[in-house]
């Protein structure tokens, strides 16, 4: 496809195609190759992307399981503060008698 068959589908000059095409060129994401009449087609190299996909695919798979720990974690019930009677709440002295006084 070259950047003129393109600009007739997009919103957009084909100047700009030009430009966004010599860019994923550089990248290796689409080949250039002389067509006729000085023309460029372009395709699509999918290559690089799929390597992306792999390494992207290996890198969840290291972060799934530490984020959900971090999940459960974060969603378990807090544990009561240091010094407090875990049934009720109330503070409970030195002498395990709640500070409140009975």
């Amino acid at each position: 496809m070259t950047a003129t068959d393109l600009a007739s589908q997009l919103p957009i000059t084909r100047q700009a195609i030009t430009k966004h095409l010599e860019l994923l060129s550089a990248a290796g994401l689409v080949l250039a190759e002389p067509g006729e009449r000085r023309r460029i087609r372009y395709r699509v190299n999918a290559a690089p992307m799929a390597m992306a996909q792999s390494y992207l695919a290996a890198l969840s798979r290291d972060w799934d399981g530490k984020l959900a720990r971090l999940q459960r974690s974060l969603d378990a019930p807090a544990p009561p503060p240091e010094g407090t009677d875990s049934t009720d709440g109330m503070e409970v002295g030195a002498d395990g008698a709640s500070a409140g006084g009975a």
